[in-house]
């Protein structure tokens, strides 16, 4: 079996080791009985999902509004944000045990607040 690099290591005294260590440690927790040619998919699909979200960041809609709703009785929240690009609305309402969601996206210097309110009027809950 593989050893670990923390194996020499004394696992009560992590105050007094340094920042390296302490992600070995930490990764080796993780890893546990995995083999670690089978770990670095892992770890490195998580290292390209942390790439994304930094590269992203920046792209990233700002929350503006959050309120409560309903339709034909059901309970549901709004979310109205903007990024650079596009203002968004999108409306969530719980029908049964089910969530459903409603989404519009407006590119910025456009004025369809007439629209947006018609698509989101022309849904509605029907009984089966």
């Amino acid at each position: 079996m593989p050893s670990s690099r923390s194996d020499n290591r004394d696992h009560n005294s992590s105050a007094s080791i340094g920042f390296e260590a302490k992600l070995w440690l930490a990764a080796d927790k993780l890893r546990s009985n995995m083999d670690p040619a089978e770990y670095k998919h892992v770890v490195l699909g998580l290292i390209f999902l942390k790439y994304i979200s930094d590269s992203f960041e920046e792209h990233h809609a700002k929350l503006i509004e959050s309120k409560e709703i309903s339709m034909d009785g059901h309970a549901g929240l709004e979310f109205t944000g903007e990024s650079d690009q596009a203002s968004f609305k999108s409306r969530v309402y719980l029908f049964g045990n089910r969530v459903h969601q409603i989404g519009v996206a407006v590119f910025k210097g456009k004025d369809d607040a007439a629209n947006v309110d018609r698509f989101f009027g022309s849904f509605s809950f029907t009984k089966s």
